[in-house]
């Protein structure tokens, strides 16, 4: 959106409401209760639990990530509240707007009775959730399933203004991404996390350095075909991360910028890269590599996959 015309959802939201009824499956009462991020993670996991059994779908696990939780519900009653007072105030508002909503309203309302967790950080937190249910399924003493990825649903007018949306380079966009993550042997030419971190930003020669340890370690065996981006788009973090990217594997890499496409969908933007990192891995050739490579406010997250 942009200052010169007014806030219109069926214009400035990617998906129409009619669209994300359907894709959420849930009767029109239900569907009022729950804000668009809830809405748009349960139409990501759905596709993904169908084909599992029904043991396979009670036992699995969920992590969202998200960065600003429920504006899109709380917005209008915040009004509601000022004008109309407390008493119109919706009685669901308290279980729609926070951020582990998402996962509380997806669990619920499939039935799945695995670990959830809500990671709230900053652009970084798909990417995050995505790397929590890789290491518990690596590490954990429960669980061979996990949903994992990022749900965000920024595009309101207060949002818009608050976060100064004129002067961005690319328009804030909702967006739900989910990888479902197996633990033990993939199947033949699919995607395998081979390594994740997530460390703090403290200055630009630290996380260059932190990058240079991650490839040493990590990527050796099998080419990095490519990185998969996840910065504000025309932007001086995004300058910063390609600087760093090429500085540390050389001019020819190629790099793809997911919010140029999509545009800035915040905490659900990394998760945006990993599912494009698995669609892009299963165009080449076996034993190739992809990086994800999400740049924060704070934090820097790295997930490395691999066929």
């Amino acid at each position: 959106m942009r200052s010169h015309h007014r806030f219109d959802p069926e214009r400035d939201r990617l998906v129409s409401e009619q669209d994300l009824a359907a894709g959420a499956n849930l009767p029109p009462r239900e569907f009022r209760k729950m804000d668009r991020f809830s809405l748009l993670t349960l139409a990501a996991v759905q596709p993904l639990l169908a084909p599992l059994s029904a043991e396979e779908r009670t036992a699995c696990g969920l992590f969202v990530g998200n960065m600003l939780a429920g504006w899109t519900f709380t917005e209008p009653q915040i009004r509601t509240l000022h004008t109309q007072g407390a008493g119109a105030v919706s009685p669901y508002l308290a279980t729609a707007w926070f951020p582990a909503a998402a996962q509380g309203h997806t669990t619920i309302a499939l039935g799945m009775q695995g670990i959830a967790k809500t990671v709230t950080t900053d652009r970084c937190s798909g990417g995050q959730a995505i790397g929590m249910a890789y290491h518990r399924l690596r590490h954990g003493a429960s669980g061979s399933l996990m949903l994992a990825g990022g749900a965000e649903a920024p595009v309101t007018p207060l949002v818009l203004t608050a976060l100064g949306d004129d002067e961005r380079p690319a328009p804030l966009a909702e967006a739900s991404a989910f990888l479902l993550l197996r633990k033990g042997a993939a199947p033949v030419g699919a995607p395998v996390i081979g390594a994740h971190a997530s460390f703090r930003l403290t200055t630009a020669v630290n996380a260059e350095a932190r990058l240079r340890g991650f490839l040493d370690r990590h990527v050796r065996d099998r080419p990095l075909e490519a990185v998969v981006c996840d910065a504000p788009p025309w932007s001086g973090t995004e300058r910063v991360l390609h600087g760093l990217l090429r500085r540390t594997r050389g001019e020819g890499l190629r790099l793809f910028d997911v919010c140029r496409t999509v545009g800035d969908a915040l905490g659900a933007g990394s998760a945006l890269a990993a599912a494009l990192a698995c669609e892009l891995l299963q165009s080449l050739s076996p034993g190739r590599s992809v990086l994800v490579l999400s740049l924060g406010h704070q934090c820097v997250d790295l997930l490395w996959l691999y066929t």
